[in-house]
């Protein structure tokens, strides 16, 4: 694979760091009128918060943020935001207006809550999570932007850093169904720090004596909820503690499990006099309905917003979460994963233009460093429901995917799905008309690792009216002639009849 090479040196020409936004002429913020900073705030891409347990499902009245301006001399400029929320509609204020310090790079950083007597950079674990105020403090946010003042509208987007628990617990026949029971969940850190120049969470190193278990809040019926650090549990960990007619039992995690961050777990618990015993039963991100009913919890398909939250250009930080996202999901058994979003985030790395989600199952998969032991192979069933076109090289050498479904895409792009050695199969739901080729061969060893070392393709019945390259040879599996020569061969080819071709026009 000649693309190879190609792929490598756009990724030895990458440079870590944030674009600067571009300062609009006649910005004077010293010697002249003072430049104000006009903010919009979001949390998981919308003005909403999605641990409120009755019903609520955006910002309160009263709610605060802290901010904190950080210019290039390092001079700081602290402020509260406050919450006024009006037809669902969330407007922040600050205790004085924001202004842009000079005319150098600045960071901007957004921390929920406010007012923790902690830097900006370190948060500590909530212990008392007993009541419902004290649960939506510990759902710790915080966003940060880098650049040069501007007069656009910066858009900063709270991310979710904690993971929350909820637990359904029932009594054994030995208990009274009417016992109150004090429920507590470990946490597997105390403090979190993040890296003042990127928000990523550092490591810490803690002595014995410095875990915590966190008083839960119980709510609904026979439920009780809790948000902790996202650290890997193995199995066997102690996780749950329970008191319940004076005694104490302990529930131990049933199997290995790493939290992720913004993701909502939830559990069985069935409390005997001298044991508990704990099963797993579903993993959802919090904006994806994350909000307790007190009903059965389900398993969802992750969603992943394939915008990140609006933005149109992603940065280093958003690929670096958005692998460990995968990576979580992956690894606690989630493989079928929604990317909505008709205008993906872009990432431009080195000479190349790419989707962050593109590029994020690119890095998922060794960056494109092929390894029989990559654990990820062949592990994704990706989901893109909105988007028209797979730009070029979008997939190229994505091990990490099993299988990808398009409804709508009807243009594919150079190299997309080059060296896609493990993907099974793959579903256009749309009549697809145009295929572009210039350097590189679009379907080239598409399936190769899989059995039979081909893939399986699924075609809207649409396809077989068009001519010539696009219309798909059923007889031989054949589908596509790239300008090469010779046909690119799939394993089987299989029609989704959607009323559109002859066949389906004669039973009408």
């Amino acid at each position: 694979m000649t693309m190879k090479t190609y792929r490598y040196a756009a990724l030895s020409l990458l440079t870590l760091g944030f674009a600067s936004c571009s300062q609009e002429e006649g910005f004077a913020p010293q010697g002249g009128e003072e430049q104000e900073i006009h903010l919009n705030i979001t949390a998981g891409g919308v003005q909403t918060r999605v641990n409120t347990l009755e019903g609520g499902d955006v910002w309160e009245d009263g709610d605060e943020l802290y901010f904190c301006r950080i210019s290039k001399e390092n001079q700081w400029a602290e402020h509260s935001l406050t919450a006024a929320v009006a037809d669902e509609v969330t407007t922040w204020t600050p205790d004085s207006k924001l202004y842009w310090d000079d005319n150098g790079e600045h960071k901007l950083v957004v921390n929920y809550p406010a007012g923790t007597g902690w830097a900006w950079d370190t948060w500590y674990i909530l212990a008392d999570q007993s009541t419902l105020p004290n649960l939506k403090k510990a759902d710790h946010m915080n966003a940060m932007w880098k650049g040069t003042p501007t007069t656009e509208p910066i858009n900063l987007n709270l991310k979710h850093r904690m993971s929350m628990v909820t637990v359904t617990y029932t009594f054994t026949s030995e208990f009274e169904p009417t016992v109150d029971i004090t429920p507590e969940v470990y946490s597997y850190t105390q403090c979190i720090l993040f890296d003042i120049n990127t928000l990523e969470r550092r490591e810490v190193a803690w002595e014995e004596g410095h875990d915590i278990w966190v008083k839960a809040y119980k709510h609904d019926e026979n439920q009780f909820t809790a948000i902790v650090s996202p650290d890997a549990y193995s199995a066997g960990d102690e996780f749950i503690r329970i008191t319940a007619d004076g005694k104490q039992q302990i529930a131990k995690m049933p199997e290995a499990i790493t939290f992720a961050e913004g993701t909502h777990y939830t559990f069985n618990l069935t409390i005997g006099k001298t044991a508990a015993e704990l099963t797993s039963v579903s993993v959802q991100p919090w904006t994806d309905g994350g909000a307790i009913d007190g009903g059965e919890a389900e398993d969802v398909t992750p969603v992943i917003d394939g915008t990140l939250g609006g933005k149109t250009e992603a940065t280093e930080e958003d690929i670096t979460a958005l692998v460990e996202q995968l990576k979580a999901y992956v690894d606690n058994g989630f493989t079928t994963i929604t990317v909505p979003g008709s205008q993906p985030a872009m990432i431009t790395v080195g000479n190349v233009t790419e989707t962050a989600i593109g590029e994020a199952i690119y890095r998922l998969s060794s960056n494109g460093s092929y390894s029989e032991d990559n654990q990820y192979n062949g592990k994704i069933d990706l989901i893109l429901p909105d988007v028209t076109e797979i730009i070029a090289m979008e997939f190229y050498a994505a091990f990490a995917l099993n299988s990808i479904t398009l409804p709508k895409v009807t243009t594919v792009g150079d190299g997309a799905f080059t060296g896609c050695y493990y993907l099974k199969k793959m579903t256009f739901g749309s009549v697809v008309t145009s295929i572009n080729q210039s350097n590189s061969y679009v379907f080239y060893e598409v399936g190769r690792m899989v059995d039979g070392g081909l893939c399986d393709l699924v075609l809207n019945c649409g396809q077989l009216q068009t001519e010539d390259t696009y219309k798909p040879d059923l007889e031989n599996n054949v589908w596509y002639k790239p300008s090469w020569g010779g046909n690119v061969t799939w394993k089987s080819i299989t029609l989704t009849h959607t009323g559109e071709c002859d066949e389906c026009k004669a039973n009408q």
